[in-house]
């Protein structure tokens, strides 16, 4: 009878690996915290369009807690052009809600769930330089950040957004009348 051969780590080797997550870690902040702040945002931006999944993790979390406005706004245009999936909910009073919003969140390719909330997944395919904001896979604008505002287009008009401490997206619009709370999940 054949048994499995187990393989054991040894703590040397763990303690090797946990040494370089931590090394690379470190050196990931340091390059973050740059004494120049041209080289700090110009790292992060790289680091979430085109770093790998902890990279990017560490490096949004960075850009959307600085207290730096234009940072915070440097940190969600790399996200936009990183050409995530980005959720959107939409959160509205209780009760029944009007054909016509929930016609609107289908129209984005949304799904009213149990609780009424319609959920928006939004595949982000690039920045459009003749339309002047970030597009979807069928070429509808979507977001835009024009003079520091960030703006979420609803196909009834563009939602100002403003980011929360929760590195999300927030704003307020009516939609068919009926106020809704619009929140973007930027992956913080």
């Amino acid at each position: 009878m054949a048994t499995a051969v187990t393989a054991q780590v040894s703590l040397d080797e763990l303690d090797q690996a946990m040494e370089g997550k931590e090394d690379q870690q470190e050196a990931i902040r340091l390059r973050l915290n740059d004494e120049n702040p041209d080289r700090a945002m110009a790292a992060m931006q790289l680091l979430i369009e085109k770093g790998d999944d902890r990279q990017r993790k560490v490096a949004i979390s960075h850009g959307l807690s600085s207290t730096n406005h234009d940072v915070q706004l440097a940190a969600v245009e790399a996200i936009f052009n990183s050409k995530p999936i980005l959720v959107t909910r939409w959160y509205s009073e209780e009760g029944a809600k009007s054909g016509g919003w929930r016609q609107t969140a289908e129209r984005l390719d949304g799904a009213i769930e149990i609780d009424g909330t319609a959920r928006m997944p939004i595949q982000i395919s690039g920045y459009s330089e003749e339309k002047r904001c970030w597009t979807n896979t069928k070429t509808y604008c979507v977001f835009r950040i024009n003079s520091g505002e960030i703006t979420f287009n609803t196909h009834g008009g563009w939602t100002p957004l403003m980011l929360d401490v929760a590195g999300q997206l927030v704003g307020e619009r009516f939609v068919f009348n009926i106020p809704t709370r619009v929140v973007v999940d930027l992956g913080a």
